[in-house]
């Protein structure tokens, strides 16, 4: 089975064999991404019997791998503070798995916002750790007191996990304003 999205958060099952539909999964809020600026969706993440989407409202949705019925949508923002679509944060990227945990990070270094990275439980997207990984300080706070969107440095591509080492590797987005070096 290939698994593959659509700019505007589709999932879709495919025999990879064959090429025959196996699924089709549209959000309810699909609409509304035409409105996002950078309308993009870079893939989906698989294990534990489910199917991980980032969607560009900044939710987790968990789909059922042999159906792909919706199991579980949870915003983003319920375990990191501010990661709204409302504040800049937009999800294009594709999340990863690994040892029963799904590592998420957010675009939007073009806006300002707070670069993190976090991980929740495949079993029930729960958090897996009790705050996320900010990739920059708070705002106001040390090279980022000049502006609330002085910030950055999001972790909109994948990351990944070394396994025999259980080391987290992830790279950053640049540091904004982007024409204002003076000011990151």
């Amino acid at each position: 089975v290939m698994y593959f999205t659509s700019a505007d958060d589709q999932v879709l099952a495919v025999n990879a064999t064959t090429g025959d539909a196996l699924w089709h999964f549209t959000p309810y809020n699909r609409a509304a991404f035409k409105n996002f600026g950078i309308v993009a969706n870079l893939g989906v993440a698989v294990c534990d019997g489910k199917v991980f989407e980032l969607t560009l409202d900044m939710t987790i949705v968990a789909l059922d791998q042999k159906t792909g019925d919706q199991v579980a949508r949870v915003p983003i923002s319920n375990a990191v503070p501010g990661a709204q679509a409302s504040y800049g944060y937009s999800e294009t990227s594709a999340p990863i798995c690994a040892n029963h945990e799904l590592f998420v990070g957010a675009a939007g270094s073009e806006y300002g916002v707070r670069g993190f990275i976090m991980a929740y439980r495949t079993s029930d997207l729960s958090p897996a750790w009790p705050m996320p990984f900010w990739t920059i300080p708070p705002a106001n706070t040390q090279w980022r007191s000049a502006a609330r969107v002085v910030g950055g440095c999001t972790v909109w591509t994948p990351p990944t996990v070394d396994l025999r080492s259980g080391t987290l590797y992830f790279g950053t987005a640049a540091a904004s304003p982007a024409y204002y070096p003076s000011l990151r």
